[in-house]
């Protein structure tokens, strides 16, 4: 049986099983940040919303991208991006939204370092994540 190249016997490259790791992580770091919606309200099980979507990988992994969502938001009303804009403004300072969805257009590769760090901050602490966050950030820019 031939197998692909960079792939292993699962099919999986090294950069994608980074990915999904990271993904869990923060997934579960946000969820245990936030305890109520970001663009209701609603207090509850909270999934990891993005305002913008997870294909832009310069903002997949952005700390000020995700936040705690409820279900019926996240997955049943689109995400409600206008009011998670405001909720980011009112977060992380005017005019974050606007940089976020601008960022969102570049294109950036991650290292599989990168999202093994970013993993093991994810997994330690919100304060650990946001700061390695950063740096590894101004360095791409």
């Amino acid at each position: 049986m031939k197998r692909k190249f960079g792939l292993n016997k699962h099919g999986k490259s090294e950069k994608q099983k980074a990915v999904r790791k990271l993904d869990t992580a923060l997934s579960l770091l946000v969820r245990s940040q936030y305890k109520q919606c970001c663009t209701c309200g609603r207090m509850g099980e909270l999934d990891c919303g993005h305002f913008r979507r997870r294909e832009c990988m310069a903002t997949r992994f952005d700390y000020r991208n995700v936040a705690g969502q409820c279900k019926k938001d996240n997955r049943f009303n689109g995400g409600l991006p206008y009011e998670f804009g405001i909720f980011i403004d009112r977060t992380w300072g005017e005019g974050t939204a606007k940089e976020l969805f601008n960022l969102s257009n570049e294109i950036w590769q991650w290292e599989v370092s990168e999202l093994d760090q970013l993993t093991s901050a994810a997994k330690h602490s919100w304060l650990a994540y946001t700061s390695l966050y950063d740096e590894l950030a101004a360095k791409r820019k």
